[in-house]
């Protein structure tokens, strides 16, 4: 009964064997070519309208030119009011006077002098959080001028003459460069523009002349944040 069994399974083998044989053969090389196709077209390039999108520019709409039914709420600013008076009744909100505009220096956007629009600026949730971290980084750039100015009592490097905010300034000029990891060699690229309405900045030399502090303010900073995270896990 086995010997039956295996005869008639090898005999569908065979048979099997045989039928794909012939399958192979040219005159039946249609059923292997009407595949290929069809997996191939599966595979189509992006059509024009898609790369169209991800390529057109972002713009704003165009202005409006038909009648208003109603005008804007911040049409014009009054008239009897400076800027100097929003500044001081404003006091500790980080609004500045720029070129008799009134502008918040927190948000660095301008504002109306209407005391509405003035109001609800400074009571929002986004003037409190920008208010916040512009205190914090003004409280860090205290501690890197302290840290510079104790730094420069031993080393005595080029430009100690300079004002704090100007030393304080190529700081951070190098300081952005080494997070970008630009090289400091092409700082005459962005010459023109990081001088434009700022500092003057020094030589390639000069400026990788701060890089001995910055690296010891990093390592100061880290200390200090694990020192932090030890203190909290006690």
């Amino acid at each position: 009964m086995a010997a039956s069994t295996l005869s008639t399974v090898s005999s569908d083998v065979v048979e099997t064997a045989s039928d794909a044989s012939e399958a192979s053969e040219p005159g039946s090389s249609s059923v292997s070519s009407d595949v290929v196709p069809s997996v191939l077209n599966r595979l189509r390039a992006p059509s024009q309208s898609v790369l169209v999108r991800k390529r057109k520019a972002r713009v704003n709409r165009p202005p409006h030119t038909g009648e208003r039914k109603r005008k804007p709420a911040c049409s014009t600013d009054p008239k009897s009011v400076r800027v100097v008076q929003r500044v001081k009744e404003f006091f500790g909100e980080m609004l500045i006077d720029s070129g008799e505009r009134l502008f918040c220096s927190a948000c660095r956007e301008e504002l109306s002098l209407k005391l509405s629009i003035v109001k609800n600026h400074v009571e929002s949730a986004k003037h409190s959080r920008h208010k916040t971290l512009l205190n914090e980084k003004r409280s860090r750039e205290k501690d890197i001028a302290l840290a510079f100015q104790m730094y420069e009592q031993e080393v005595h490097s080029v430009g100690e003459s300079l004002p704090e905010t100007h030393k304080l300034w190529r700081v951070k000029v190098v300081t952005t460069f080494l997070k970008a990891e630009v090289p400091l060699g092409k700082v005459e690229m962005f010459r023109n523009l990081l001088e434009e309405h700022a500092y003057s900045l020094s030589d390639r030399r000069g400026m990788s002349d701060l890089i001995p502090f910055i690296r010891s303010e990093e390592q100061q900073q880290i200390k200090a944040e694990m020192q932090g995270k030890r203190s909290h896990s006690f």
